[in-house]
């Protein structure tokens, strides 16, 4: 099991935050985008983003959760990220998953609570990532939505039975409580404020992989 970490909602500012992450044993930065329109809220410009990282030697998952993902998806791949993830509630998805691809970046389809899992089997057999919201997109410090639970096991039960070879990412709630419900399901667990909140970043991701 891997850990991503989000920033989005953190004790020592953005960037004392980050330089932590890249030197702790996180295995991905996760990076959540917001255009303001999709989820409500606005986190970001592009250029501050790409000075953010440009450095960064630690993989990065990135989260978009925007309208029109075409722009994003070009600029951000020059940052070189392991992970570029759409939501499967915007139209031409199949049109965000080749373009990814096509960049030579890993491809992940999020899908948020109120969303049906089964929407994403067509795109199972071509994605790298599914990305399961465990809370509402758009704020941090949410609580796990145990539905979550359902969704994962459908996901884990359908991979295995098809011999598909996706990766099943959750994000929202995660913390040394909750990961006991989805820890037999993911293969990566997004954690934020159980984090970044803390005196102690690299503590709090020891106490996360601790059985």
């Amino acid at each position: 099991m891997k850990l991503s970490v989000s920033y989005l909602k953190n004790k020592k500012g953005i960037e004392e935050t980050l330089q932590e992450l890249e030197k702790s044993s996180c295995d991905y930065i996760h990076v959540d985008l917001m255009d303001g329109i999709f989820a409500g809220v606005k986190n970001y410009e592009i250029d501050n983003v790409l000075s953010l990282f440009h450095y960064t030697k630690k993989p990065l998952d990135i989260h978009l959760m925007v309208k029109n993902p075409d722009e994003e998806i070009e600029s951000l791949a020059i940052l070189n990220p392991k992970y570029i993830t759409v939501h499967i509630e915007l139209p031409n998805v199949k049109k965000y998953i080749s373009k990814i691809k096509g960049l030579g970046i890993q491809a992940g389809v999020a899908v948020n609570p109120e969303t049906k899992v089964n929407e994403l089997e067509p795109f199972l057999d071509n994605i790298d990532l599914v990305l399961v919201m465990s809370v509402n997109p758009g704020k941090g410090g949410q609580e796990f939505l145990p539905t979550t639970i359902e969704k994962l096991t459908y996901l884990y039960e359908l991979r295995n039975k098809k011999n598909l070879n996706f990766a099943i990412s959750v994000d929202g709630g995660i913390n040394d409580q909750t990961k006991q419900f989805v820890k037999s399901y993911a293969n990566i667990l997004v954690s934020g404020s159980y984090i970044c909140m803390t005196d102690n970043i690299e503590k709090q991701i020891n106490t996360l992989r601790k059985d």
